[in-house]
């Protein structure tokens, strides 16, 4: 079945990201998002009051996506007695594959690494999607995995700076080698060297 084709404000909003994370926020027009969306410029109007409120919007859907799977997440954390090997890596690439390689969220990272040294704005934006939001959400994720007695330490906000390093390294170098299999070695010495029951050790 076919899908429906996107919205105009929707097109509005991944044409004006996909060109402010190109070329900066501020080297981007109006009149540029009309063209490359194929409207006349009096049409963007309709649906924004200008390029500030395109902006605001996207953050905003950003914001929404990330609420949404974190809510996701931790409903399943919730439910979980014991978080094994296979879980923890998978759980894991999953981060790294829907929240830094995330179409919008690396495209608003970009756009946000562009600006961020002639706006304080977008150097406080650029931090809070870095490192707040991820770290904020992995410190809360730890302190469940310590209180279910999965993990020995007793510090989460350690174990999840630990946990981001590894993620935000294979990020980095995410265009020269295989993300996911890259990941996964390096998570399984993270809960082998943190959690790692008896039972659940190579044999």
């Amino acid at each position: 079945m076919a899908q429906n084709p996107p919205d105009t404000r929707e097109r509005l909003l991944e044409t004006a990201l996909e060109l402010f994370s190109q070329r900066g926020y501020h080297a981007v027009s109006i009149r540029d998002i009309a063209s490359a969306v194929g409207i006349r410029e009096a049409s963007i109007y309709h649906h924004f009051s200008g390029k500030e409120a395109l902006l605001q919007a996207i953050f905003f859907r950003a914001e929404e996506y990330i609420a949404a799977w974190k809510t996701r997440f931790d409903a399943a954390l919730s439910q979980a007695s014991r978080v094994s090997r296979e879980d923890f890596i998978t759980s894991g690439i999953f981060y790294l594959e829907h929240y830094f390689l995330h179409p919008d969220i690396g495209r608003i990272l970009d756009l946000l690494a562009m600006e961020k040294r002639s706006s304080p704005q977008a150097a406080e934006m650029y931090q809070r999607f870095l490192f707040a939001v991820p770290l904020e959400h992995q410190q809360q994720a730890f302190a469940h995995l310590i209180r279910t007695g999965c993990f020995m330490a007793d510090d989460a906000r350690l174990l999840a700076d630990e946990y981001q390093a590894l993620v935000l390294y294979v990020f980095q170098q995410k265009d020269s080698l295989d993300a996911a299999a890259r990941l996964a070695t390096l998570l399984d010495r993270f809960y082998l060297a943190h959690c790692a029951p008896k039972e659940d050790l190579p044999k």
